[in-house]
């Protein structure tokens, strides 16, 4: 309510209402809602000639886009980081290459689901599950399903670490 109010009230109120969108205890229940509220917030800030203050904001919500597997807003947010004159301040992980399903399927297999189970509580065949669970192999480096746990608890994990200077 308050980021909708931000973006449509004068000027002068609309900082007010943004502060009132990221303080308020019940939007900690919504993480990607109060990341586009930072987001908006820190576009606002930057349109005021605030940078300093936007980058803050612009990394938190391109780290919570990221961990909600939402590429498109997190690819944005990092867009707008760097406009705001922030650079890169977490290393890659492997949310950044895998699709949100993706990223369920792999969770539902480290907890021990069978692809049938996976399949069924995700709406998906069996083969779409052995797809995706291919997919997350290649990304994590990994070779067995019982590396997953330790796989995902390791979000910089990946081939792709060596290749641009990470162990």
């Amino acid at each position: 309510m308050h980021r909708a109010q931000a973006l449509t009230a004068e000027s002068d109120r609309a900082e007010h209402h943004f502060r009132l969108a990221l303080v308020h205890p019940g939007g900690e229940q919504w993480p990607a809602e109060r990341a586009r509220a930072r987001m908006d917030y820190a576009e606002w800030l930057r349109r005021r000639q605030r940078p300093s203050e936007a980058r803050e904001l612009l990394g938190g919500a391109r780290d919570t886009f990221s961990r909600c597997g939402m590429t498109s807003w997190a690819r944005r947010a990092e867009g707008e980081l760097r406009a705001a004159g922030g650079s890169r301040e977490r290393p890659p992980s492997f949310h950044d290459h895998l699709t949100s399903q993706q990223q369920q399927v792999a969770k539902l297999a480290a907890e021990g689901l069978t692809n049938r189970q996976i399949a069924v509580q995700l709406s998906l065949s069996a083969r779409t599950v052995a797809s995706h669970l291919a997919s997350v192999f290649l990304v994590l480096g990994i070779r067995r399903r019982t590396q997953l746990a330790t796989a995902l608890a390791e979000p910089d994990r990946g081939p792709w670490r060596s290749r641009r200077g990470g162990t």
